[in-house]
């Protein structure tokens, strides 16, 4: 299968160059464009694209998100049309499959039906991929009804410790303030992955948080010693601070994941700077994207490059100058109160 340049590839790299002569790409020194700009976003495009095509697994998964997120998801459909045939029963790999199917169908009806499968699947009680299913539901955005969220709950108690902090972050996708502060309980959480799972949920909620929790964040990043979770606190303190000042000392932690850490290191230290990076942090990141020995490592670097030029070339509104695109963006109420979505 082939994925020809269309139309939205075409309008980005126009955007793109557009953007590249813009003085705050020009090198200070020489006063030209860096070399590398000039094929940089083809570079990690056809990362991205190479990734769909050719990997398995997660791998194909985020390159499938990413490119969706991007505008650029022609190709994306075709491909996971072939996946839910040679995988759909699959556990676990089926979830996986259906969230990608949930963005990339045209019509509601038929996005629809793949959030509805992933929320049967979760509810099932002999469900074999329920952790999954809750996970992908939250990075859906899928609201529990209230009438239903008893149901929701007595799932949720079947779920594993490690899982926790998704049932949370579901229930605070769908609730008030109150859910919220549940799951930014779990970053004083005795186990140091949950604390980090919670932390990764709360950089998927960024935007409006309170800046108590905001606050909360920091102080755990900051606390927290060498483990497994630390990675996503960092993470999730760098796209939640204030401002640059604040952001800075989590950021130097993110490039040091990102010359000398692990692979799980790497991914998440480029999935943050997707969110808030700037033309200053391409240079490492297109050079993973060329050397990286994990592919995921190589996926995650390539699409924060395209978010970096895609924030330079069309840019965001100024009350939320790093987001992401989301077409809902909760913004958290105080306890008491509901909580109230915008497109």
């Amino acid at each position: 299968m082939q994925l020809s340049v269309n139309d939205d590839v075409h309008s980005f790299f126009v955007r793109v160059s557009e953007a590249m002569s813009h003085p705050r790409f020009i090198d200070a020194h020489t006063g030209q464009l860096p070399p590398a700009f000039a094929k940089v976003a083809r570079r990690a495009l056809d990362e991205l694209q190479r990734s769909l095509l050719e990997q398995s697994g997660s791998i194909k998964l985020h390159a499938a998100e990413s490119l969706l997120a991007l505008g650029l998801g022609k190709g994306v459909l075709a491909c996971f049309d072939d996946e839910l045939r040679r995988h759909g029963t699959t556990p676990v790999h089926r979830i996986c499959i259906w969230r990608v199917l949930a963005r990339a169908e045209p019509t509601e009806a038929n996005r629809s039906r793949y959030v509805e499968k992933i929320r049967d699947a979760f509810l099932d009680p002999d469900s074999p991929d329920p952790a999954c299913a809750v996970e992908s539901l939250s990075k859906l955005r899928y609201r529990i009804d209230a009438a239903h969220r008893p149901r929701f709950e007595q799932a949720m108690e079947r779920l594993p410790s490690i899982a926790v902090p998704h049932a949370r972050w579901l229930l605070a996708v769908s609730g008030d303030g109150r859910d919220l502060e549940k799951l930014a309980k779990l970053l004083d959480s005795l186990e140091p992955l949950v604390r980090g799972i919670a932390a990764y949920a709360l950089r998927h909620l960024y935007e409006g948080l309170p800046s108590a929790v905001v606050e909360r964040i920091a102080a755990a990043a900051a606390a927290e010693p060498a483990s497994e979770g630390r990675k996503y606190l960092v993470s999730a303190a760098y796209v939640t601070a204030p401002d640059a000042s604040h952001a800075a000392p989590f950021k130097a932690s993110l490039f040091d994941y990102l010359r000398k850490g692990d692979n799980d290191e790497k991914y998440e230290a480029a999935s943050a700077l997707a969110i808030r990076g700037d033309s200053l942090d391409l240079g490492m990141l297109v050079e993973l994207c060329s050397t990286a020995d994990a592919a995921d490592v190589r996926v995650a670097a390539a699409t924060a490059v395209l978010q970096i030029l895609r924030r330079a070339a069309r840019p965001l509104p100024a009350a939320s100058p790093h987001m992401l695109h989301d077409p809902e963006r909760t913004q958290w109420a105080d306890p008491g109160r509901t909580s109230r979505r915008e497109a």
